[in-house]
């Protein structure tokens, strides 16, 4: 029991926390800033509380996404907006994590993300300020204030990208934003850290003037290309295969900025070696093949990942009438002047498009989280 109300409480604080982490983060501008965005890979926001006295319990949040605007000619005109995704919550244990996704918690099923927007800058000194702003957590808005420090800006020498580093804290009150489940014992206190480092887009303005017009068309090679996907039901895997998708892929290591995709997938393509579970997933309670035959993923944003040829895509998934955003991870196997060969996975939740049923045991214990496995062979 003190273990579920610890790593609960950790939860909720380390969400909100992330919030406020994200939101001091961006010390940028709107009007004349370089725009810059949260590099998945090397960005955290963790929390900790106080259990009971005798310890303290911690986590964080890993799905961080949002814009910052900063202007190094005046810090003060520098804005931040950031969303947080609450499902992303990790304390190491999944029953907890549950437990902190509920209505005793950030009751994930009415609020599925937290927002920081900031306000007003406030320069100290010695490259540290105070952001001021506004922390939605559960429906609920509230001023906090996040003491940020800028750590570096310059050009990473991984990745060649202009890059920017912040390390920040604050301290908010759980209960301030509707989440009161174990106070007193389990302190309404807590503590947020976060180091972020994000990429640059350009300077605000000039992203799409200055866009030239993309010449690289790549046409997906369909019978050497294939989208895979695997889910859990109890102790197995689930796993199943979508024939049939189309689309158009803009891409060059060397100009990512200009770098798009969009994927148009048949669901009607569906195949499982499985019958009973084929034609389940078909009706309308789950993936309603009849009245959303179709499936499209748009990116927004292709960047560089830490490992060698590793990429990552943001972009927004619309399936069963629900447009969610989506991360795509790929690593480019072959690049020739004719031949593009990349592999990759994204993690989907059933929940967010309304598949199935949230109540696992309604759904016949199968899982939210479903992995999806591409691999594309395109050429010019």
């Amino acid at each position: 029991m003190f273990n579920n109300l610890k790593n609960s409480f950790l939860k909720i604080i380390t969400f909100s926390y992330c919030l406020i982490t994200i939101n001091v983060i961006n010390i940028a501008n709107s009007s004349a800033g370089e725009v810059f965005r949260f590099d998945p890979m090397h960005s955290s926001v963790s929390w900790q509380i106080n259990h009971f006295g005798f310890s303290y319990l911690s986590g964080k949040f890993t799905d961080v996404q949002g814009k910052v605007i900063l202007d190094e000619n005046n810090y003060v005109n520098s804005s931040v907006e950031v969303i947080i995704k609450v499902d992303s919550l990790n304390t190491g244990l999944k029953k907890f994590d549950e437990h902190l996704l509920s209505s005793d918690f950030f009751d994930i099923n009415k609020f599925s993300t937290a927002k920081f927007v900031s306000r007003k800058i406030i320069v100290t000194k010695n490259n540290n300020a105070k952001i001021l702003g506004s922390l939605t957590i559960r429906g609920v808005k509230r001023d906090e204030t996040i003491d940020v420090k800028l750590n570096k800006i310059g050009e990473n020498p991984l990745t060649k990208t202009r890059t920017v580093g912040f390390a920040g804290s604050l301290k908010i009150k759980r209960s301030n934003y509707g989440i009161n489940y174990g106070l007193p014992n389990v302190a309404d206190e807590v503590k947020i850290e976060f180091n972020s480092e994000l990429i640059s887009e350009g300077i605000e303005g000039n992203l799409n003037s200055n866009k030239p017009e993309i010449k690289s068309q790549w046409k997906i090679i369909a019978d050497k290309s294939k989208i895979e996907f695997t889910a859990k039901q109890n102790d197995s895997e689930v796993k199943g295969q979508f024939k049939s998708f189309i689309g158009s892929i803009n891409f060059d290591p060397n100009d990512l900025k200009h770098a798009n995709c969009e994927i148009k997938v048949d669901m009607t393509s569906l195949d499982m070696s499985y019958s009973e579970a084929l034609e389940a997933l078909k009706t309308a309670n789950w993936l309603a093949i009849k009245t959303f035959p179709f499936s499209i993923f748009r990116s927004e944003k292709f960047i560089a990942s830490s490992g060698l040829k590793q990429y990552r895509v943001y972009g927004n998934l619309e399936m069963k009438g629900k447009t969610v955003p989506l991360n795509l991870d790929f690593t480019l196997k072959d690049l020739t002047k004719d031949h593009a060969h990349i592999v990759g996975k994204a993690i989907i939740k059933r929940s967010d498009f309304v598949i199935g049923d949230n109540d696992l045991k309604k759904s016949h214990g199968v899982a939210n989280e479903v992995e999806i496995n591409f691999e594309v062979h395109a050429q010019k």
